[in-house]
Order: structure tokens, then sequence, then C-alpha cells
């Protein structure tokens, strides 16, 4: 119950009636969870409070005596992207990966969409790659390649976008034509023709 009126705070931006509520949770000495976890950064990140989102994570893990799991380092990663704070974001990624949290779809889809945003285009493909048990991956897998594959990979529309958003990027065309080529050495991958065919073109434009 107490998690579903957080979540209700979160989705309203009802900060400081969320808190209370947070003491009210604990003095009737219910434990926090991750799910509270989870609400709790979406809570303070809607109220634009990004360290805030952090210390939590931090205070109620130490108190409570548990370990993040990867809802909430996807809620860390959203949020940081929701402040344009990619360097950040990254920075909860690796910690995912010293905490032995494997990352997952929405792990990825939220990192490689913020990269090509911000036209970060090598770390979106080294991204893709890591999920797709590729060479050249990023180097925050570097000693950890297997960890980072996803095991049925990235679905086709995704990479679609990437691929896409990323040759529509000034100078990165190479990039694009590159991955999409080692992707079709994948059995398990099936991409649309007429991509590389606007692939290359970006090469020239």
């Amino acid at each position: 119950m107490y998690n579903t009126i957080l979540d209700g705070c979160a989705r309203k931006g009802l900060y400081e009636r969320g808190m209370t509520l947070l003491s009210d949770m604990q003095q009737a000495g219910i434990h926090p969870s991750n799910f509270t976890l989870s609400v709790l950064v979406k809570l303070a990140s809607r109220a634009n409070m990004l360290d805030r989102a952090f210390e939590l994570t931090e205070e109620i893990t130490k108190k409570y005596k548990f370990r993040l799991n990867v809802h909430v380092f996807n809620n860390l990663i959203q949020a940081c992207v929701m402040r344009n704070s990619l360097p950040r974001a990254f920075e909860v990624l690796k910690r995912m990966v010293r905490e032995r949290v494997r990352p997952d779809l929405r792990t990825y889809t939220l990192l490689t969409r913020a990269c090509v945003a911000t036209g970060d285009c090598k770390d979106a493909t080294a991204l893709v790659r890591a999920a797709m048990g590729l060479q050249d991956i990023h180097d925050t897998f570097a000693n950890v390649p297997a960890f980072a594959q996803l095991p049925k990979g990235l679905p086709s529309d995704l990479i679609v976008e990437i691929l896409q958003g990323v040759a529509d990027r000034p100078k990165t065309g190479i990039l694009a034509l590159a991955l999409y080529k080692d992707l079709q050495s994948l059995p398990f991958v099936k991409l649309p023709a007429q991509l590389q065919l606007r692939l290359a073109k970006s090469l020239s434009s």
C-alpha cells in the first residue's frame, strides 16, 4: 500500500508528501524495498533533485542492508538522462558492472537513445555491439564482454532506430555502416535490406 501511494506521489510530482509517506512507512516498521527505491528515484527526479535520488539509494540500502537491483539502476540512468547528465548515467552503468548487476533491454534502450540524442555516436554503436556480442564493445564492458550481452540481443526496431540516428549525424555514417555489416553476420538479426543503401548514402552527405 505504501509503495502504491508513493508511486502516486511520484506520478503527480508530490515530493514532500512522498517523503512524509516514506517516514511514516519506516516508523510503522515497514522496510523499504528495491521497488520502493525505484519509485523514490522517480519521485526525486521529477522534482528536479537528481542528487537527492542518489542520496536516497545510498541512505536506504545502507540502513536496511540490501543491494540495488537492475530496476533501481535503470531509474537512476533515466533520471540522469532526463537531467542531461549522460556522463553520470555511464557512471551508474559502471557501478552496475562492478556490482555484477546485469544490464537489461531497458538499460541499453535508455543509454543508446541518449547517446544518439547528444551526438555521442561512438558510445551508441559500442553499446549496441556489447549487447549483441560483437567486437569493439563499450569500454565499460572491456573486462566482462560476456556479461554485457543480452540473451536475445536488441530488438530489430531499436537497432534500426540507432543505426539511422547515428547515420543522420554529421561524419558518423561510417560507424553506422560498419555496425550494420557486423550485425548482418549474426543469424538471429533481421534488418531491412534497404537500410544498408540509406547508410551508404549517408557517407556521401
